[in-house]
């Protein structure tokens, strides 16, 4: 059995149960969310296609994605993360409180790797590549089989991906990687379900190529290379509807690669503010707490610059550590 996917879905419920209706996606909605999942990328239509194309597209510069009611599919190989956690913070948020399903596997490779986000938050990320486990977050979800690439010897040499791979890639979107038997037929009709095409082209313009990088808050406000006094008024305004903003190098949100960024989000009742940082891997993911804008905005900045002494005031956690 093989299996090829690169996807990831923003879901309000099963995909699957969406999927069997085969709906008609809409462009200009899809063509929307690319811009927030691909900040600074020219999107270009391309033709359409068919889930069982668009799930594994033929290079990185080509992105499908279907916008229906309830349930996003987004096929990507920039989503083909070898380390799920680290999926930009850019592409979490466009997840607008929904939650956050990705698969990407390669069975002829034995590369598997998928993850689970909800309310925001990782609740589980398994990947394994040629019988290694990468990255083994969280509890392991109903599907997922007792016996585990990380769990067998190294010389095991049965091949992992092709199987839980498969079981994952219907349990989180409802569908198989080879559509079914004659004897138990897929739900979901493959060649059915269409997916919009685009073409990401080159970063903008030459200014934007000078980006370094790019703050963004819930709202969609966008900053490129913010200055203090943007960056407070950014901070300021962070209120209901609008609680979190994203600071970022704007090369890992525009190829889509390892996560380096941090972000806050406002608690307005409570009157404090969550702070996160990331460089890489979740094993370098820090989080505390702070109680006033300009404790934010110092941090904000530091950040930026690259003092190290701005993290000193405070106890960090590691959520995933």
């Amino acid at each position: 059995m093989g299996v090829k996917t690169a996807l990831l879905a923003y879901t309000d419920g099963r995909p699957g149960r969406v999927l069997q209706r085969a709906p008609v996606s809409d462009r200009a909605a899809a063509r929307e969310l690319l811009r927030r999942m691909f900040p600074y990328r020219v999107i270009e239509d391309i033709e359409d296609e068919a889930l069982w194309s668009a799930r594994y597209p033929v290079d990185e510069d080509v992105v499908y994605a279907g916008v229906f009611p309830g349930l996003t599919v987004v096929g990507s190989l920039l989503l083909a993360l070898d380390h799920p956690s680290a999926l930009p913070s850019h592409i979490l948020g466009a997840a607008d409180g929904r939650d956050i399903h990705l698969h990407s596997c390669h069975s002829v490779t034995d590369r598997l790797s998928f993850a689970v986000w909800r309310g925001g938050a990782l609740v589980r990320s398994f990947s394994t590549y040629d019988g290694r486990t990468l990255e083994d977050l969280g509890d392991r979800l109903t599907f997922e089989s007792p016996c585990r690439a990380g769990d067998l010897p190294d010389d095991i040499g049965d091949p992992l991906a092709a199987d839980l791979g498969d079981d994952a890639l219907g349990e989180l979107f409802g569908f198989h990687g080879e559509g079914g038997t004659l004897l138990e037929p897929d739900p979901v009709d493959q060649d059915a379900v269409v997916l919009n095409g685009f073409r990401l082209g080159d970063i903008g313009s030459a200014d934007a190529r000078e980006v370094k990088y790019l703050a963004h808050t819930e709202n969609g406000s966008v900053r490129p290379d913010p200055t203090p006094a943007q960056l407070r008024q950014l901070v300021a305004g962070l209120s209901p509807g609008n609680n979190y903003l994203i600071y970022e190098l704007r090369d890992a949100v525009a190829r889509a690669e390892t996560a380096h960024y941090i972000q806050t989000y406002r608690h307005v009742d409570e009157g404090y503010f969550d702070v996160e940082y990331r460089e890489g891997t979740a094993e370098r993911h820090y989080a505390t707490s702070m109680a006033s804008a300009a404790e934010v905005v110092a941090a904000l900045s530091g950040w930026a610059g690259r003092d190290g002494d701005w993290t000193r005031s405070y106890t960090w956690s590691t959520p995933f550590g």
